[in-house]
């Protein structure tokens, strides 16, 4: 299960792949406003069997099978699906990446996507604008287009045992617990003490965090959980997620800092401007502003859910997986990422309608 800007992805049991909201068809990535239907309900991604994980880009789509291999579809403008050079058109049906075996993980960003594979390397492909495939490139690299089309690996990074997008910026834990970043930092997003607008494409080791257990890459924050149950998070504030006090505030966090609301839980997710987090309890919370609780400002709140087991948050929607297979969504809906057969948003977590 994933969400990432209007559209929300699922595996079912039978390896299957469920999606919903936003196709991002045609040149203006807007199916509901250029006369397509969106995807109010879930529907099956075609020729897609044995999956074993789902991450949703901006335009993109990516899928993990059971074998390694890597697959893709949606938007290729950018070479996001590491199709190689010439290919920039939409595939509505799954394509597979060429050379991408033995894949661990995989992680779709804003126009780019990593791949961690079981050797503990990581490959990146797609836009690079930011510095976000980490392969020592930018800007001023001679004739570098800003865009890779096929899968490489980022620079200096080894023994790495897990890898997060955000919409610019890169994240990995190594097996040593350390963690390293790369790409944006306007929101110090990367953690290193600073905050600028520059290209920064080699990984660098985010200072002072050890025994570090996973990491999550948001729209302009990270967050990691520490083996004694901390969790530390840095970036952007202009939903008062990191200070609830500040709401809308400009000013970067760019060290990591505490976040003890979130003390010992079992998994967190940041989203664009809010930071969920699901508890050992099966509850689930949240921190910073959403766009449709306005009521609730940016403080610290338990949504109504119980017995979830997993939790994924997109830029104005979220999601959570209950222990009995129900999926529920809440948040924006105008292009159906909720799946209830509308395009009427919901504050309220709601089950998703499946076939």
């Amino acid at each position: 299960m994933h969400a990432n800007s209007n559209i929300s992805l699922a595996v079912d049991d039978q390896g299957r792949v469920w999606q919903w909201g936003s196709y991002h068809l045609g040149p203006n990535n807007s199916p509901c406003k250029g006369g397509d239907a969106c995807l109010l309900t879930p529907a099956l991604v075609p020729n897609l069997t044995d999956v074993v994980a789902v991450s949703a880009g901006f335009t993109h789509r990516m899928a993990l099978k059971s074998d390694g291999s890597l697959w893709g579809w949606g938007q290729n403008e950018r070479y996001q699906l590491g199709l190689g050079y010439g290919d920039k058109a939409y595939h509505e049906e799954p394509v597979q990446v060429p050379g991408m075996t033995d894949v661990a993980a995989v992680s779709a960003g804003g126009n780019f996507t990593l791949a961690l594979k079981k050797d503990g390397s990581v490959w990146a492909w797609g836009g690079d604008s930011a510095g976000q495939l980490g392969n020592g490139k930018d800007s001023y690299t001679p004739d570098y287009p800003l865009y890779q089309e096929n899968p490489a690996p980022v620079v200096n990074l080894g023994d790495v045992t897990a890898v997060d997008t955000g919409w610019h910026h890169g994240m990995v834990l190594r097996s040593d617990g350390t963690v390293w970043t790369w790409g944006f930092n306007q929101f110090g997003e990367l953690g290193w003490g600073t905050a600028d607008t520059r290209q920064h494409p080699e990984p660098k080791q985010v200072p002072g965090l050890t025994d570090v257990t996973g990491v999550s890459a948001g729209f302009t924050n990270s967050l990691v959980q520490k083996q004694d149950g901390s969790v530390w998070v840095w970036g952007g504030n202009l939903g008062g997620q990191l200070d609830p006090s500040k709401l809308g505030d400009p000013q970067p966090y760019p060290n990591p800092m505490p976040l003890d609301a979130f003390a010992d839980a079992v998994q967190v997710d940041a989203c664009s401007m809010q930071l969920a987090a699901l508890k050992a309890d099966g509850s689930v919370w949240l921190v910073g502003f959403g766009e449709i609780d306005m009521q609730s400002g940016a403080q610290l709140r338990q949504t109504p859910l119980k017995d979830m087991v997993a939790i994924s948050c997109a830029e104005d929607h979220l999601l959570a997986l209950d222990r009995f297979g129900v999926v529920w969504a809440w948040g924006n809906n105008n292009v159906g990422q909720l799946g209830r057969g509308s395009m009427e948003a919901s504050p309220d977590p709601q089950p998703v309608l499946f076939p």
